[in-house]
Parts: structure tokens; C-alpha cells; sequence
């Protein structure tokens, strides 16, 4: 069974065994920008998954960028079995049940097919449905992520397809 561990604005299952030694989601995130986000060249990336998660609903993949100033650039694809259940599952209320961190969250409108900006003490967030899949971009820790936001939004839409 997975153990839960809480990162900024997103659950993240993180059984030792489910590390990928060779990321292959994580070779679809789009490492200049998250050098840019962390202020320097992306780290190597930790992926974990994809693996079933009951409590999101669906069939998660993380892939983590840790950097040597303490913070994350973390990337999130949420699969769930259908189009309608993603649709019926992610809400402003899902996110909130689901994300232990307090977190604020405003609808984005344009974005997928529904889309988050989510903002904490720990960090910022942008989260963009699109389909079946759900895609979240974080950047934490730190007050100032929310600055980050349009490269944070930039980051979440380039997931898309993925």
C-alpha cells in the first residue's frame, strides 16, 4: 500500500519502490522550463508511478524536480478511467478534499477543459483538465511561487498530451 506524502498544493504517492530509475514521463516535461523556474538548470528529475490511486480517483505519474535551494518543481498527470468521471470528480471542492495544504483556488477560464490556479504559504499551482487526464504544475516551497504564474500555467499546458 502507498504511503501519502503531502508536497506543496498536491498529494504525491511515493512508495520507494514505485522510483524510476530511467523517468519516461518525466522525459515529457519540458526541463528549460523548469530551469527556468528553479533559477538554473533543471536537477534530474525522481518519477514515481504511474500507479493505480484510489483516493484521487484515477492512475497517477509524479515526476519531482528537487534543486539544491531547497525547492521543487513537481509535475503531476492524474488519468482517470473516462472523460465523464474526470469531469464529474475535479472541482475547486476535489482539490481542496484532496490537497492537505490550504490552499486558495480561483476557476482559470481558456485553459483545457477546466483549469485551476492554486496559491498556500507552501507554494503555487496550475492545474489544467483536459479530457480524461489532469495535469498539475507546482512550484514550492515559498510565498513568492505565486509570481511564477505564467510560467507555472506555461509549464501545465506544455504537459498536455503527455
Amino acid at each position: 500500500m502507498p504511503r501519502f506524502v503531502w508536497c506543496p498544493l498536491v498529494i504525491l504517492l511515493w512508495p520507494p519502490t514505485a522510483v524510476a530509475q530511467t523517468p519516461s514521463w518525466c522525459a515529457a516535461v519540458d526541463r528549460a522550463q523548469v530551469g527556468a523556474l528553479l533559477g538554473g538548470t533543471a536537477p534530474t528529475p525522481k518519477q514515481a508511478g504511474p500507479q493505480n490511486d484510489a483516493a484521487a480517483g484515477g492512475v497517477t505519474t509524479t515526476c519531482i524536480f528537487p534543486s539544491p535551494n531547497q525547492r521543487i518543481v513537481m509535475t503531476m498527470r492524474i488519468e482517470f478511467p473516462s472523460v465523464e468521471e474526470a469531469r464529474k470528480q475535479v472541482s475547486a471542492d476535489w482539490l481542496k478534499k484532496n490537497i492537505e495544504v490550504k490552499a486558495t483556488f480561483s476557476e482559470e477560464p481558456g485553459l483545457g477543459d477546466r483549469a485551476f490556479w492554486a496559491v498556500s504559504t507552501e507554494g503555487a499551482s496550475s492545474i489544467i483538465l483536459k479530457g480524461s487526464k489532469l495535469y498539475m504544475a507546482v512550484l514550492g516551497p515559498g510565498s513568492d511561487a505565486a509570481a511564477q504564474k505564467p510560467a507555472l500555467v506555461k509549464l501545465a499546458q506544455s504537459l498536455i498530451g503527455s
